[in-house]
């Protein structure tokens, strides 16, 4: 047992190894609808920079996840990821939506985790959780849904498409799209 394991509840342990298999799983979806946005016959390459840019937020979510298991004397454990299940989509608007449902998911566990957290008397990880998690997985939600806003407009088929691809391709910050030129007047 390491020395320096103090105030960790066995069930916070667990529930902070099953969210690092979360936020893994919804990295590899991620990869997998970017290189399903940066096919020929789909070409979204803006699109591509958005999900590549969630991947490596749920790559480095993983990292300090592990570290904080280290830190407080825990042992991060894996288990095996699943294959997603869709890897084709019939247009952008479903990935949009599988994207925001996914978002969703890892805030819900996150605030499960939280909760967990003040359950046990586990402030550090209150804290943590707060200060490094739930308001950029907030603002990742805002952001997706954004966008699932702005491609419903017209159905996400059309110009549209094309209008976000291109702001996500040019700004690769979708936190830009208050300045978007498709932002309506």
């Amino acid at each position: 047992m390491s020395r320096c394991k103090q105030n960790v509840h066995m069930d916070t342990e667990n529930a902070i190894n099953k969210h690092i298999n979360l936020e893994l799983y919804t990295a590899y979806i991620y990869l997998v609808m970017e290189s399903y946005v940066k096919r020929d016959d789909v070409a979204l390459l803006g699109f591509a920079v958005l999900f590549n840019k969630k991947m490596k937020e749920h790559h480095l979510a993983v990292s300090k996840l592990i570290d904080y298991q280290v830190q407080r004397g825990c042992i991060a454990s894996f288990d095996n990821i699943e294959k997603p299940v869709t890897q084709q989509w019939a247009n952008v608007m479903e990935i949009m939506e599988e994207a925001l449902a996914l978002e969703k998911e890892v805030n819900e566990s996150l605030l499960d985790l939280s909760e967990l957290g003040k359950e046990h008397g586990d402030s550090h990880l209150v804290a943590f959780l707060g200060e490094d998690f739930l308001k950029k997985q907030s603002m990742s939600i805002y952001t997706i849904s954004q966008c699932v806003t702005k491609l419903k407009r017209c159905s996400g088929k059309g110009l549209i498409v094309t209008l976000v691809d291109m702001e996500l391709e040019h700004h690769s910050n979708p936190h830009l799209f208050s300045q978007s030129i498709i932002t309506p007047q």
